[in-house]
């Protein structure tokens, strides 16, 4: 194996452990195309074919990235001040399924990748109480549809 073939196998690497850093599949669809250079590298394909599939392959990658909202009142997501989300409710926009990995909840106009503090299946327009932030999602808890029983205080 050439030394390029190395090089090739050490930009995959890195880009697929960065990937776990990076929202998004972005970066490990450009270290397939890293490894699908190493692989023409080893058939005897030249270095400037290499290089194409690899850009190739690394810009369907940015190309099957979500687009942003552009509007600045619209529904968005968002990184700042993540802290001021915990203790808000929301509502579940698409079901939380704890199977599939998938759930999305509208807090404050912003959307959220959310999952389930139990481990329960959420499903669309259920209200949710946000009990922690993580950088890509809020863990939630369903908020129960009857109302809590109500206690008399009692003074001694």
């Amino acid at each position: 194996m050439e030394w390029l073939q190395w090089i090739w196998i050490a930009v995959a690497l890195l880009l697929m452990i960065a990937q776990i850093f990076v929202p998004g599949q972005s970066l490990i669809v450009a270290g397939v195309g890293a490894v699908l250079a190493a692989l023409l590298g080893l058939g005897g394909i030249s270095f400037a074919w290499q290089l194409l599939t690899f850009l190739f392959i690394g810009l369907i990658g940015l190309l099957r990235r979500p687009p942003q909202p552009m509007l600045s009142g619209a529904v968005q997501e968002t990184v700042f001040d993540l802290d001021r989300l915990v203790g808000e409710e929301g509502i579940v926009i698409t079901s939380i399924d704890p199977e599939r990995l998938t759930g999305r909840v509208l807090v404050e106009r912003e959307v959220w990748n959310a999952y389930s503090d139990t481990g329960e299946f959420i499903p669309d327009g259920a209200q949710v109480f946000v009990l922690a932030v993580h950088p890509e999602r809020l863990r939630v808890r369903p908020i129960p549809n009857e109302p809590p029983p109500r206690t008399r205080a009692r003074w001694s």
